[in-house]
Parts: structure tokens; sequence; C-alpha cells
């Protein structure tokens, strides 16, 4: 059976959507009957519907149901997760440069992401799938309409049902805490790793990522993320099959997928909550200030005002879940979110040559913050690079689609498994390119009307040492590595601070704009905010207008 790393194999299972008028699961005999062909598919509406309308969580369906969604996260643990090789191979996920934190960072930002189009859509913030809920009933259930590739429907989660055996992960949790309560982790490996932060690098989040995710089984902190995933898997009760959250090609497509990754962040936060608050030394950078800036739609004229739309796109694959199929290809016409491809403006002035990495921020405006939820687990990283700063003013423009955390992909996904099957690439090269957030889905959705964001930019310094300064630039521009990772034998991740800096961590007062500001009130001018509007168009149409 599929599973995560650890979890009984992986990857998982071939699926297709269940065609309209298959049985359904359970009491459905396994027969031959894989999907080929041209499938138009609305996982919104008929018999492809995975939530009624009844449930507030089907608005989140074009998040939840989109396949490259899914495509990103199977080649993300495909790659990064991937102990099927011996350990000194470059394919081990032990090679990854800092991959405990990529885990830690890429979920989170994933959720971060939820979170702006849940608020887009009048719903609260993702909660926790708290201890306590482990030992209830857990309402509603949840259908993937997908099959295996023999034509056997991935089994539903029952509304109602419960977790297997929570004890297990009752008892990680614990250990963990009791870890990041002690400052120490003793790693499978061997050793004893302490947690904490000295100049400027955050050297105990690798670690607790690890630890967390249990990329290597511990027999203290047991395995809490990949056990939660087989465990909610399993939740249908029949034995030796795993439900959609068991495996990482379908896992997102479930509403639990992201309370339960909303628990995983909230662990490595605790240990975040036990760092000091970041100084002048980190957020302040003298002698370079950020003047100006804008984004600039590519179809409209007005500044700062950006847009998205749904509309039609196909894709060819294997099947739904990405895995070989003995029947034939898949085409699928489905609807997803796109947007309207803008550029960022920024102009910075400089007392001296001098370089940094600019980074750039979308944080929903006007919210207030529940107790569960800081901006941490609300700011969408949009951007990182490299600048090269000369005495007086440099205006950079920056295209959207050049971002590390978007795919960068060239060919399909069904030419890259057409290319995988005839081995004219390898299982690796066909990770590294499907790996990375889908690039139609680069801006959260925003409101019909307008939905107010902050833009955040701050320019931080390079720290000595860091490699960013060796790093390969033009190379790394076609490579998603701020959310898919560096291997060691090509270079570290070209950026030492932790990942998700200066919001990686709360801020004084729990409020972000504090950042900005030395405690006498001075502003720190290598940091710059302003608001911008994301509006939302739900017909689908391209057209808009010229506004000045």
């Amino acid at each position: 059976q599929g599973g995560f790393p650890g979890q009984g194999g992986f990857p998982g299972q071939g699926g297709f959507p269940v065609a309209p008028g298959q049985a359904g699961f359970p009491g459905f005999a396994p027969q031959p009957t894989g999907l080929t062909g041209n499938w138009r598919i609305s996982w919104n509406e008929g018999a492809f519907k995975t939530l009624p309308d009844s449930d507030r969580e089907s608005r989140m369906w074009y998040f939840r149901e989109d396949p490259m969604v899914s495509a990103h996260h199977f080649h993300w643990h495909m790659k990064l997760s991937n102990s099927q090789v011996p350990t000194w191979h470059p394919g081990h996920g032990l090679n990854m440069d800092r991959r405990g934190e990529m885990f830690y960072f890429m979920h989170k930002q994933m959720n971060c992401r939820f979170n702006a189009d849940r608020l887009a859509l009048g719903l609260g913030l993702v909660t926790a799938l708290s201890p306590e809920e482990w030992f209830r009933p857990i309402s509603p259930g949840y259908d993937s309409k997908l099959t295996e590739s023999s034509g056997r429907p991935y089994p539903p989660r029952p509304d109602g049902a419960t977790i297997p055996g929570p004890q297990d992960l009752v008892n990680a949790l614990s250990a963990l805490r009791q870890g990041i309560r002690d400052r120490q982790l003793n790693m499978p490996t061997g050793g004893i790793v302490q947690l904490g932060y000295s100049n400027q690098v955050d050297y105990g989040i690798s670690a607790l990522g690890d630890a967390v995710e249990a990329f290597e089984t511990s027999n203290i902190y047991g395995s809490l993320h990949n056990d939660g995933h087989q465990k909610i898997g399993q939740m249908h009760g029949m034995d030796g099959l795993l439900g959609v959250m068991g495996n990482p090609n379908g896992a997102m497509r479930d509403p639990l997928f992201y309370k339960w990754h909303k628990l995983i962040d909230d662990v490595c936060q605790e240990y975040k909550d036990t760092l000091p608050a970041y100084t002048e030394l980190e957020l302040g950078f003298p002698g370079v200030n950020i003047t100006a800036a804008h984004v600039q739609s590519d179809r409209v004229e007005r500044a700062d005002n950006l847009y998205t739309y749904m509309d039609t796109t196909t894709i060819r694959l294997q099947s739904i879940d990405f895995q070989a199929n003995p029947f034939g290809n898949i085409n699928i016409d489905y609807d997803r979110l796109n947007h309207v491809p803008f550029t960022y403006h920024v102009n910075i002035r400089s007392e001296r040559q001098t370089q940094g990495l600019l980074r750039i921020f979308l944080i929903p405006a006007g919210i207030r913050l529940p107790a569960h939820t800081d901006v941490t687990q609300v700011a969408i990283e949009m951007d990182r690079f490299l600048i090269f700063l000369n005495p007086g003013d440099n205006y950079f423009t920056r295209a959207s689609s050049r971002s590390p955390f978007v795919t960068k992909n060239p060919m399909s996904l069904g030419e890259l498994q057409d290319r995988l099957i005839q081995g004219t690439i390898s299982e690796d090269e066909f990770n590294w390119s499907g790996c990375g957030w889908p690039e139609s889905m680069t801006l959260p959705r925003g409101r019909e009307g307008g939905m107010r964001f902050r833009l955040y930019m701050m320019v931080s310094r390079v720290l000595p040492r860091d490699s960013a300064m060796t790093a390969n630039w033009e190379q790394m521009q076609f490579t998603s590595w701020s959310w898919c990772g560096v291997r060691r034998n090509d270079g570290d991740v070209p950026d030492s601070r932790p990942m998700g800096f200066p919001l990686d961590r709360k801020p004084p007062n729990g409020n972000w704009q504090s950042l900005i500001y030395r405690q006498d009130g001075s502003k720190r001018l290598n940091h710059f905010t302003k608001d911008i509007y994301i509006s939302h168009d739900p017909i689908g149409t391209t057209r808009y207008p010229n506004e000045s």
C-alpha cells in the first residue's frame, strides 16, 4: 500500500476520478476500470463534488482539489523525503541542505496560502486538529472520489469516525514538547542536537523538523507527522487500505490535511517562541533605503491592483494521483484559480556599494488574529532574491513568474510522466521538475470588488560566509529552490537566515509592523510596506479595464 515515508511503502497507488454512476466504496469489487480518454471535471459540481454545499469547507474546493497542488506535495515528498536509496546517494533526503527546516517552512507556507483564501471566502482561519479531538468522532467525513488504477476507489473517511490508536500520537507530541523545553533533541542518527539561535542562524529548526516529520523514525519522539497521516488515512476501519490522507499524492484534498498541519506548525512555533525577538542587528541595514515600490499588473494601468480569475485548463496525466496507468493516458479539463501576471517595481537608495537579499511578503490586512494564530501563519512569502546595490538609486523590476516558490517546469506534467515511463528522464529528474507551487496560483484568491493586503518588503544584509554570494543564481532561477531545496553537493540554500525571516517568529507585541520601527520610534529604512488590492473574477473573464 501507499503511504508517507516510513509508512508501509512510498509512493501511493495510482488513482483516477470515479466515473459517474460507478459503484462506491465499501462493497465495490475491484475491477480493471481505470479511466482513459477526455474528462471534463469540476470538483464543485455533480458526480465529482467531494463536499456538499452545506459544508462551508466546500468553498475551498478549487484549492484542495487542484491536481497541480497535489502534484507539488507529491513531488516534494518524493524528493526531500526520499529514503529509498543509500544515505551516501545524492538523491537521499539527508543530502538536502536544511531538509527538516524545509519540511516545516514549505508546509507552513501552504497553510498561509490556505488561510488567505479562507479569509477571502468568509471562512475562519484554520484551527489545529487538537489532541482532544483525536479521541472524539470527527465530522464531517470526506470522499475524494478517486480510485486506484485497478478501479477500486480510495476508501472515504466516514462522517463521525475516530482516529485509531491515537495514544501513539499523544506520546510523540509529549516527547517533542519535552525536547523543546529541554532545548535539545536526541537524534536517531546518534548524538544530541542543541536547539537555539546564534550568529543570526537558527541551528535548531531543521533538526526539529526532521524529528516532527519523523524522516528517520525515533524511539524517543515517535513518528508524529507520518503516523498522523497514516492513522487519519485508516479512519475508514478497513485493514490494509489507506484513504487519501495516508498518501502524499492525494492528502491535500482532505480538509483534515490543513488542520493536521496547523498542529504540526504549532509544534514548530512552540520552539520559535522560545527564541528572542529580532533586534537591530538582524533587522537593520544602515545606508540602505527602500524609497518606493509598487506592483504592476500586466493588463491594468493602475498600480497596486492585482487580479485573479477562474479559468479552465487541460492537463494530460497517467492518473490523477500521478502513478503509472496501465490503461493509457487521461486528459482532464478542470476549473482552476489563475491570475494576471504582474511585476514588482522597487527603488532602493544606497550610500555605498553592497549587496542584500530582498524579501517580499503579502499579509492579509485589516484582520484581528485569534489567539490560536499569529502573523507567521498568515504571512505569504512571495519572493526572495539577491540584489547588488551601487551608490545612489537602484531600480529593480521582477516578474512574478521568477519567484523561487513556484514551479519552473518547462514541460507539462503529462510529458514528464511519459518521459519517466520511457526512461528518458530519471525518477530524480521527474521529481525535481514537478516540485514547486503551481504558477497559476501565485496570488491568493482575493475577493470580488477587491481584498486589501499589505505588501511588505525588506532588504537584509548578506551574512558572512553566506552561500548567497557563491550560488549560481543564473541556474537557480530555473528551480523552485526556496520550497524544494538545494542538495549539499550542489551548494547550500543561498540564504543562511531562518526560512521565512523576519516573519518566522512572533514580532514584538505580536505586531509585525513593529519590525519596521525601532524602540525610539525611528523607521528602519530598509523596510517598506503599503496597501495593495487583489480582485477576483469568479466568472472567468480575462478582459480587464484600462484604469488610470
